[in-house]
């Protein structure tokens, strides 16, 4: 008999290292590049490559759980296999796995919110952050821009809200309008944009470029299966197993 983690956020990378289990999922969920859990995920995602753990890679499309039965149906590039004998489930993400109880609600109906936005002009100024930058609007990260190759200082923008799902369908919350506020915002902290002349500038310009939704909730499960077990404990691993895991952890670690 054997157990298997089914997602690919950090907590699931984690728990797999952690119990040494196999890892399967649909789409991968890493940290953005301004949490500081990045650089775990792809060591953890690393470790569990290099000992066999993360199984088929990014070439699954849909998984199949059937509790009843102690099997798990995985689809992959238009082939499919069932793993049998199953007696344990952790559940960390359900996108597209089939099979699985209906859930409840969500714990939480807020997102973490990003709106990239691409700067034409007023890329050269020494903030790396502004804080409370308005009422739903947390902060304004600024980070090198990767659309102009080499070393430079020149910054494209980031800003990160909390928003409800209603709100993010609203105007007032709209791309366009964080676009306004964080040059508002920019000019009221004396951020000019590109010279024109000496002593002379042009005004900032700013151009939208993708918003990203990060679901804070997580779905609630009032009845499920014994053997299906959701988003268990995940703590930052120290491998119970020992063996080529437990030596590329340690590595890490320093041990």
């Amino acid at each position: 008999m054997k157990s298997v983690v089914i997602g690919a956020d950090i907590y699931s990378l984690r728990y797999a290292l952690e119990h040494n289990l196999s890892l399967y999922y649909v789409s991968p969920k890493k940290p953005h590049q301004f949490t500081d859990q990045l650089a775990e995920w792809h060591h953890l995602y690393w470790c569990l490559s290099l000992a066999g753990n993360i199984k088929f890679s990014n070439s699954i499309s849909s998984l199949s759980v059937d509790s009843d039965d102690g099997t798990l149906k995985i689809i992959y590039n238009n082939r499919s296999k069932t793993l049998t004998n199953i007696d344990r489930f952790y559940i960390f993400d359900e996108t597209d796995v089939q099979g699985l109880p209906q859930h409840s609600g969500y714990s939480s109906d807020k997102n973490e919110v990003l709106d990239w936005i691409n700067v034409r002009s007023g890329m050269k100024h020494d903030f790396d952050r502004i804080e409370n930058t308005s009422p739903f609007m947390e902060c304004i990260l600024f980070y090198p821009t990767k659309r102009i190759a080499g070393n430079h200082s020149l910054k494209d923008i980031c800003v990160r809200s909390v928003l409800t799902t209603d709100e993010i369908l609203q105007f007032e919350y709209s791309e366009l309008v964080v676009k306004i506020k964080a040059q508002e915002v920019m000019e009221a902290m004396g951020i000019k944009g590109a010279g024109n002349g000496v002593g002379k500038f042009l005004s900032i310009k700013l151009e939208s470029d993708r918003r990203e939704v990060y679901p804070i909730g997580t779905p609630v499960y009032y009845s499920c299966p014994d053997n299906v077990v959701f988003r268990p404990q995940a703590n930052v691993p120290y491998p119970q197993a020992g063996g080529y895991l437990g030596y590329l952890t340690g590595s890490f670690l320093g041990d």
